[in-house]
């Protein structure tokens, strides 16, 4: 939709770029479908074809570290500098002030169910093994916001072309 919305090539390539990494997102998460090729194939004896689920990769506290980094960057310190730039092509990629609120409701959650799983609360109970997946959730949550704020409610500055 936002493809078919933008007007000239600057919000075009904009939503190419989200729809690209919606996609990567999207495969990355369900396996790259490993799921239905062993429906189909029969078992792979493939473990997983995520990167993020390889071997000790979701444990890596860099990958963690960096993707907060960026969160917090990106939704809540651009959003509150923004009114000290002036340049409008710069006003184009700043997140609404409102995204502030996911980012804090995503901590907040991920904090709690990591205090449940470290008190041992629901022991082999459905945090096992899942307790990161409410920082991943949260996250594509806030950048689909924040996709779908870019893509439908934004127009490129024409001045800027």
């Amino acid at each position: 939709m936002g493809f078919k919305r933008a007007d000239g090539w600057v919000e075009k390539a904009v939503c190419a770029l989200f729809a690209a990494g919606s996609a990567l997102l999207l495969l990355e998460e369900i396996d790259y479908g490993l799921h239905y090729w062993e429906l189909v194939l029969g078992e792979s004896g493939l473990v997983t074809l995520s990167i993020h689920n390889m071997d000790d990769n979701s444990n890596l506290s860099g990958i963690k570290t960096a993707s907060t980094v960026f969160t917090l960057l990106l939704f809540v310190a651009l959003p509150l500098v923004a009114r000290n730039f002036s340049d409008p092509r710069i006003a184009y990629f700043v997140p609404d002030r409102m995204l502030i609120t996911t980012v804090i409701a995503a901590f907040a959650m991920s904090q709690f169910a990591h205090t449940q799983e470290e008190a041992g609360w629901y022991p082999n109970g459905p945090l096992l093994h899942n307790v990161s997946e409410f920082r991943e959730t949260f996250t594509y949550y806030a950048f689909m916001l924040y996709g779908l704020d870019v893509a439908l409610r934004r127009k490129w500055p024409r001045e800027s072309i």
